[in-house]
């Protein structure tokens, strides 16, 4: 049936085509395409004589559709002569016979080309010489519309202007052509939809420039909406919906392919439960993951959607579209990791280094951390530094790239909630190490230049903290300290004195002196990266600054020392109590029902129920109130320690990280021989009475406590 939407109908007669015409033109349509009475008889002479005859049967069995006779009838009636009237006979008579060819558009469509281009050029292309009448032309368009698909050659290239001209009709002083013009725009939409292009695109876009002028809204809509479904020449400026769609959609699957590698915990006889499909795209251990399958595919979509060079153009200066960013920083993720994968063939090559510039110019403006929380983006940050990492290769940690991720995650710091900020506190560890442990081909303006600016803007954001009504800091604290840590311990020629301009070190220390007292650092690496950046600044102080300083760094590196004793203890005591845990089970497990168990442990009373969700409804809504005291990520392995102990002034390069713990107690029993004052024992001794350390028993024994820490644990 003829549609009768405005922009979807290239006929444009969105109020003229009345029920019992469109019940017509389908009825035409299904005559046309139907064969008569002879086409049974025919089709069981086809069978008994299949070998004889084949060009005469062929012939019966087309003559046997009516949509020839139609046609042959529909010739007879002539076209209506120039400057017939609009009204008259011939002009009405001529517009029926054009209803009548387009319900017969799909027979039309089945004809060989040279029939359908005779047609076309005798009996709908001389209308346009004579513009008898609006309704007759709009019907004329129509048609045209209806047999965009099989336009081709030189009578494509006819129909273009011919629509052209019509789409520039105007009215005149009695008669509106407006469903000429519809007709027209929906004619040339339906046409470059089939990649019917025009040989000259000028003319096409002048008449819809001419066209966005006019008054009409509609109609200057109307005008534009045929160019804008063309070919398009670079990559659009933002991303068309559909195209958002499509992403999404290639998103989803590449998440179904992960999902169906991932072997579900506990499940021994997992293949049987799981699809055929799913177990066959899983493969086996070891194999390529079947997301990688399609990095080849997914690497042209997104140098489609990002490289104007994909395109044949030269590449824009700025950012590309910022549209399906999150989709996106998932398919840069799987590029690279495809490309370190040794048992994939995928390698994306020189090809990575303008995504990874494309991407990091998006991060640099994307705010996505201001609406949701969204860990793609870092997902695609590890993979980049990862790639970085093993490759070493210069255009993954210099220049637009790592400015555009600094950028991202100094905003982030700055301004994002506790969770989100806090997750880009850990990178930052992570890209640090990338900076000063390629010290060949990162330069040492470049490596300081990026922890000054993520340390400054992580001790901003610590002043900015509050403390609550127990005079405790949120957790953002932890997260934002070590953030600062990370530049001070790496590169604290550049970041110290940066710090000192705002008071910023006397800050950062206190709280860092607060963490620490509360046991908020649980991590073995997290108290290491606290105290190597406590032993440089001690080494930075040298004899100088305030007492009150130099006695709250005193204490916080006792007090780090300790606990990173305490925890390698606990974790050498886990590993043994974990061996002797296995053996015991392995005797014990038989007979117990496990499910019994779970589900003892899962029973919840609605009294606690209710009570459980009262406490998290009223976190979020204090969460909403102030985003600095939220909820912050904690960390899945430990922080990245490269890069402390780098050789700089002629101290060795440690990578051992347990062989890091007695250099840190070397610098602060240094510092405590040369530079520590009777002052300064004085007023540590004052603080210590309120929060003792463990195991130091008297101020007077300092020296001897620090030198326990200088051998290495065994």
């Amino acid at each position: 049936m003829v549609s009768g939407a405005l922009q979807d109908d290239p006929s444009g007669f969105k109020e003229e085509m009345f029920v019992a015409r469109g019940s017509a033109l389908n009825l035409l349509g299904i005559i046309a395409t139907s064969q008569g009475p002879g086409a049974a008889e025919a089709a069981a002479d086809d069978k008994s004589s299949r070998k004889r005859k084949t060009s005469a049967r062929i012939a019966k069995k087309k003559s046997n559709c009516a949509g020839g006779s139609i046609l042959a009838y529909l010739a007879q009636l002539q076209m209506p002569p120039s400057g017939a009237d609009p009204a008259g006979r011939e002009v009405s008579l001529y517009y029926g016979v054009m209803m009548a060819y387009g319900g017969c558009s799909k027979y039309l469509a089945t004809q060989p080309e040279s029939t359908i281009s005779t047609f076309v050029r005798s009996r709908v292309l001389p209308l346009f010489d004579t513009f008898t009448s609006p309704y007759l032309m709009a019907c004329a368009n129509w048609v045209l519309g209806e047999l965009a698909g099989v336009l081709k050659g030189s009578v494509a290239n006819m129909v273009h202007p011919a629509l052209l001209r019509t789409l520039a009709a105007p009215d005149t002083e009695d008669t509106s052509w407006q469903p000429v013009r519809s007709s027209a725009a929906g004619a040339l939409t339906r046409l470059l939809q089939e990649s019917c292009w025009p040989k000259d695109w000028s003319p096409l876009l002048m008449t819809a420039v001419a066209g966005c002028s006019a008054e009409d809204e509609e109609e200057a809509i109307r005008a534009f909406g045929a160019p804008a479904v063309g070919r398009m020449e670079m990559p659009p400026t933002p991303q068309p919906p559909a195209v958002e769609r499509a992403f999404a959609a290639v998103a989803a699957f590449v998440q179904v392919l992960e999902d169906a590698a991932e072997e579900p915990d506990g499940m021994e006889d997992d293949s049987k439960a799981r699809p055929a499909s799913a177990r066959s795209l899983a493969g086996t251990p070891g194999a390529v993951p079947p997301s990688h399958l399609l990095a080849a595919p997914v690497a042209r979509l997104l140098g489609r959607a990002w490289l104007a060079s994909e395109w044949g153009v030269p590449q824009l200066e700025g950012a590309p579209p910022p549209s399906c960013l999150p989709e996106c920083s998932k398919f840069l993720a799987l590029l690279l990791q495809a490309t370190m994968d040794p048992a994939s063939d995928f390698n994306l090559g020189a090809g990575a280094a303008p995504l990874v510039n494309c991407y990091a110019g998006l991060l640099a403006e994307w705010p996505a951390y201001e609406e949701e929380e969204d860990e793609a983006a870092l997902l695609a940050l590890d993979t980049i530094l990862d790639l970085s990492l093993c490759a070493t290769q210069e255009h993954m940690v210099l220049g637009a790239p790592m400015e555009g991720i600094l950028a991202f995650l100094i905003g982030t710091m700055q301004s994002a909630s506790s969770e989100p900020a806090s997750r880009a506190c850990f990178r930052v560890h992570r890209i640090l190490e990338h900076l000063t442990t390629n010290a060949s081909i990162v330069p040492m303006a470049a490596a300081d230049a990026a922890a000054v600016s993520t340390s400054c803007a992580a001790c901003g954001r610590l002043q900015g903290l509050e403390c609550n009504e127990e005079g405790a800091l949120p957790p953002l604290a932890a997260p934002l300290c070590l953030a600062v840590a990370a530049g001070v311990s790496r590169q604290p020629e550049a970041v110290i004195p940066a710090l000192h301009a705002g008071n910023g070190v006397t800050d950062w220390v206190k709280a860092l002196r607060d963490v620490l007292a509360a046991g908020k650092l649980g991590m073995v690496s997290e108290l290491r990266v606290a105290a190597c950046s406590l032993a440089r600044l001690l080494q930075a102080l040298g004899g100088t600054g305030s007492t009150e300083l130099r006695v709250s760094v005193m204490e916080a590196v006792l007090t780090a020392l300790v606990q990173v004793r305490k925890q390698r203890q606990e974790q050498d005591l886990d590993v043994a109590e974990s061996d002797v845990e296995e053996e015991d089970e392995e005797d014990d497990d038989e007979g117990v029902d496990s499910s019994e168990e779970e589900e003892e442990e899962e029973e919840e009373t609605e009294e606690q129920f209710l009570a459980r969700y009262a406490e998290a409804a009223k976190e979020l809504e204090e969460g909403l109130e102030d985003h600095d005291n939220g909820e912050v990520d904690e960390p899945d392995t430990e922080l990245s320690l490269g890069g402390l102990f780098s050789g700089k002034n002629g101290e060795p390069v440690i990578t051992d990280e347990h062989a890091m713990d007695p250099a840190m107690a070397s610098i602060f029993l240094a510092w405590l021989q040369a530079h520590a004052s009777s002052s300064d024992h004085t007023a540590l001794s004052a603080v210590l009475q309120a929060r003792p350390v463990p195991g130091l028993v008297h101020i007077s024994k300092l020296s001897e406590f620090v030198a326990t820490f200088t051998t290495p644990q065994q």
